[in-house]
């Protein structure tokens, strides 16, 4: 895991990832498999759409930290949902800190030998804005996250932990 990425860092790993998809086009279109490509275009394309909604919200740091995630982290396979277009901004840094830490709390507590499905939902419910983490398997209780404005449950479903940050929007 390394700490930040440069830009260049950043822009080598977008374009891999965009070759990477282009040849999953090519690949299905010398198999003929017309309908897989479809796919693949409407996943890309929803790709498209939660990164626009991540700028909605206004969350410059956090917006960046879930972008560069998957790179910094390579044994988590980070997806990243979002809906809303509304975000306590001034939390923007406490949000990025809170889920930092998280990962990296995983990594050092955690046998790390297959890869972890992390999905990282972001959105506003009524009053409240939500960053809820779903991460495949049982995890041991994580260390706890000072909760003086953002309030932080961990929960145990089925195959999964659950991890819920929430904090007040205002108006």
């Amino acid at each position: 895991m390394k700490d930040k990425l440069t830009v260049a860092e950043a822009l080598q790993h977008a374009r891999h990832d965009f070759l990477n998809k282009l040849q999953l086009i090519k690949i299905n279109a010398d198999l003929g498999k017309t309908d897989r490509i479809s796919g693949l275009i409407e996943e890309f394309a929803e790709l498209a759409k939660v990164q626009s909604c991540l700028v909605r919200l206004g969350l410059p740091v956090t917006e960046e930290w879930l972008l560069t995630a998957g790179w910094r982290f390579p044994e988590f396979l980070v997806n990243v949902e979002c809906s809303g277009d509304r975000a306590p901004q001034e939390l923007d840094q406490q949000f990025t800190d809170f889920l930092e830490a998280l990962l990296i709390g995983i990594t050092e507590t955690c046998d790390m030998e297959t890869e972890t499905v992390c999905t990282v939902r972001l959105g506003a419910e009524q009053s409240l804005f939500k960053i809820t983490v779903l991460l495949n398997g049982h995890l041991p209780a994580l260390p706890s996250y000072p909760e003086d404005v953002l309030t932080v449950e961990q929960q145990q479903a089925e195959q999964d932990t659950i991890i819920t940050v929430t904090a007040k929007l205002e108006g």
